[in-house]
């Protein structure tokens, strides 16, 4: 995903609404710095992992 789409959905989370805008500027600023660094390209790789859990109950039978 490219740097500017991951960091305006950052920017778009509730808690920088609290934040106000020159906090929320400064530390997207430091985000990007170290995005930067991590991938000089531009292009962030995010993962994801799935935890899935099942439960099942007891077969009830009308016969």
């Amino acid at each position: 995903m490219p740097l500017a789409t991951h960091l305006a959905n950052l920017g778009s989370r509730s808690v920088f609404l609290t934040q106000g805008e020159e906090r929320t500027a400064a530390y997207l600023a430091e985000e990007r710095q170290h995005l930067l660094a991590l991938f000089p390209d531009g292009i962030v790789e995010k993962t994801y992992d799935v935890v899935l859990l099942l439960a099942s109950t007891p077969s009830t039978s009308t016969a």
